[in-house]
C-alpha cells in the first residue's frame, strides 16, 4: 500500500532491478516528490499508466526515469497532472528506448521545467499533442542533447507566447547531427491565433502545417527555415482575420505552392506539357510563394476558375515568379 507515501525520492536509484511489472497500479495519492525514483535501473519495460496521482499535490518528477539504459518501452499515460512543475531530465540517458506511450495524455498546464528531458533519446517520432506550453520557462536548454527526432507532432497544443514553442523546437532542431525536419500540426485550437516566429530558424524541409483561417499574426512564422522548399499547406483557406504576415517566409527557399486544382494548371519549371488551341483564352496568375496576399488571393482565383468549369476554351494558369 503506497497511499501514505509522501516522497519516493531515490527509491530504486541504481539498484539494478529488472522486473517492475507490479508497479503499474500504485496508489500514490499522497506523494509529492519522485526525484530519481527509478533512475538507473535495469528494467526493459516500465508501465505506470495506472498510477493514482494526487492532483492537488505539487509533484516533482525530475530525473524520474533517468539513465535507464536497458529500457525499451515505457507507458507514462496520465502520469503528469496539472500540478506537476518539474520534469527536467525525466527520460535523459534512456538511450535504447524504442517507444514512449502516453505523452499526449499529460496535463502540462502548470509545467515549468523541461530541460534535458529527452537528452540521449533516439526516437524518430515524438507525439506531444495536447501539450500546454503556456507556463513552460523560455530559458530551457538541451531538450534533446546530442539527438533529436525527425518528426514532432503538435496537434491541439496551447501556448501564450509562440516564442516558447519555438525555443522548445529550436533546442531540438540544432542539437547534435540529427535535426527535426518535420512538424505535424494537422489540428489547431481555435483560440490559438498568434503564430509569430513559431518555426523561425528551424531546419524544416517540408511544411505541412495547416495554418488556420483564424490566424491573426503569422509574421516571421517560417523565417530563415533555409531548408524549406515545398509548401503542402491548405492555402485555399480564406484568411479573413489576418493582420500581420510580415517576413513570414523570408529566408526560405520556397519555389512553388502546392495544391493542384481541377481548373487551375501550374506551369512546371520546364514549361513542358502545355498545349493550347488558337482560340483559347488564357488567364494567368503570376504569384510569389513568399507573398501572403498572393496566398489569400488563391482561393478567389480558384473560385473564378470554377465559375467557368463548363467552358473548356478558357484556361486558368498559375505561374510562380520563381520559375526560371
Amino acid at each position: 500500500d503506497m497511499s501514505a507515501v509522501q516522497s519516493m525520492n531515490y527509491t530504486f536509484d541504481s539498484c539494478g532491478i529488472r522486473d517492475l511489472k507490479n508497479i503499474k497500479n500504485w496508489n500514490l495519492k499522497s506523494c509529492k516528490s519522485m526525484l530519481d525514483a527509478f533512475k538507473n535501473t535495469s528494467a526493459m519495460e516500465i508501465d505506470v499508466s495506472g498510477w493514482t496521482i494526487n492532483e492537488d499535490a505539487i509533484v516533482a518528477m525530475n530525473e524520474l526515469f533517468k539513465d535507464n539504459k536497458e529500457l525499451r518501452k515505457i507507458n507514462v499515460s496520465n502520469l503528469v497532472t496539472n500540478k506537476v512543475q518539474n520534469i527536467t531530465s525525466i527520460f535523459s540517458g534512456c538511450t535504447k528506448i524504442e517507444e514512449i506511450i502516453g505523452l499526449s495524455t499529460w496535463d502540462t498546464s502548470d509545467l515549468r521545467y523541461v530541460s534535458n528531458m529527452f537528452n540521449g533519446v533516439k526516437l524518430t517520432n515524438i507525439d506531444l499533442s495536447n501539450w500546454d506550453f503556456s507556463v513552460i520557462y523560455a530559458n530551457m536548454y538541451s531538450i534533446w542533447g546530442e539527438t533529436s527526432p525527425k518528426t514532432i507532432v503538435l496537434n491541439n497544443i496551447k501556448w501564450d507566447d509562440p516564442a516558447v514553442v519555438n525555443k522548445f523546437l529550436y533546442e531540438s532542431s540544432y542539437s547534435g547531427d540529427s535535426k527535426v525536419t518535420k512538424i505535424v500540426m494537422d489540428e489547431i485550437r481555435e483560440d490559438m491565433t498568434n503564430f509569430q516566429g513559431m518555426f523561425k530558424n528551424l531546419n524544416l524541409l517540408v511544411e505541412d502545417i495547416r495554418l488556420p483561417n483564424w490566424a491573426i499574426n503569422v509574421s516571421e512564422c517560417f523565417k530563415n527555415c533555409s531548408g524549406l522548399r515545398d509548401i503542402v499547406s491548405n492555402w485555399n483557406t480564406e484568411y479573413t482575420q489576418l493582420e500581420n504576415s510580415k517576413n513570414c517566409y523570408q529566408g526560405t527557399n520556397i519555389r512553388t505552392i502546392d495544391g493542384e486544382d481541377d481548373r487551375v494548371t501550374s506551369i512546371p519549371p520546364e514549361w513542358g506539357g502545355l498545349t493550347f488551341n488558337d482560340d483559347d483564352t488564357l488567364v494567368i496568375e503570376i504569384y510569389s510563394p513568399l507573398c501572403w496576399h498572393c496566398m489569400k488571393f488563391k482561393s478567389k482565383y480558384k473560385e473564378v476558375a470554377n465559375t467557368f468549369k463548363d467552358n473548356k476554351s478558357i484556361k486558368f494558369i498559375k505561374l510562380s515568379s520563381f520559375t526560371e
